[in-house]
């Protein structure tokens, strides 16, 4: 989709011969709460890019734009860093990409699910509050809590968000079963 203004990579136009890859994101929070009725602006910016050459599709562009989030007193409430990826589609079919995992999708044990569960479920907990821990308050090798993203496969996304009968329910897609939570965890 073509948004026109370019003001951020998730919102970046088409660039014929390439294909774009929302990336992901990163959060920040100042420690002002937000409250019922508060009016929060954003402002985008282009935060900077760099092109690295990889295996998958030579070079590809890896750029971020920041958004900052204020409410109507001008405190600063969070900022946001987006990642898109964009790379050359020819150069990505002729290495393959698409194509190299021939292979069945990992099928999950139940142990190795239950760790990911009980990993998930730690770093929920682990923010519980609200507040994230400050800069100076992270000294190095400290441990912090792990977050899980997944266990997925190229169609979790599309069966997550079709509405399709079982979608997320089997070994294969994504999860949805909440953690076992032991008798004395906190609730």
């Amino acid at each position: 989709m073509d948004y026109g203004h370019g003001c951020h990579p998730s919102c970046v136009g088409k660039v014929p011969g390439t294909h774009l890859i929302f990336a992901g994101e990163e959060w920040w929070f100042y420690g002002t709460p937000v409250r019922p009725g508060d009016k929060l602006t954003q402002e985008r910016y282009f935060s900077g890019y760099k092109v690295t050459d990889t295996g998958f599709a030579g070079p590809t562009m890896f750029a971020d734009g920041d958004t900052i989030h204020t409410n109507q007193h001008g405190a600063m409430v969070a900022k946001e860093r987006a990642t898109s990826i964009r790379y050359l589609v020819d150069e990505a079919n002729k290495r393959g990409v698409y194509g190299k995992e021939k292979r069945a999708p990992k099928e999950w044990t139940d142990e190795e699910l239950e760790e990911i569960y009980k990993l998930r479920h730690e770093w929920i907990l682990s923010n519980r509050e609200g507040v994230s821990p400050r800069f100076g308050d992270v000294n190095v090798g400290d441990k912090l809590p792990r977050r899980v993203i997944g266990p997925h496969t190229s169609a979790a996304p599309t069966a997550r968000t079709s509405g399709a009968p079982g979608a997320g329910t089997h070994r294969k897609a994504c999860m949805t079963r909440p953690p076992t939570t032991p008798a004395s965890a906190p609730t």
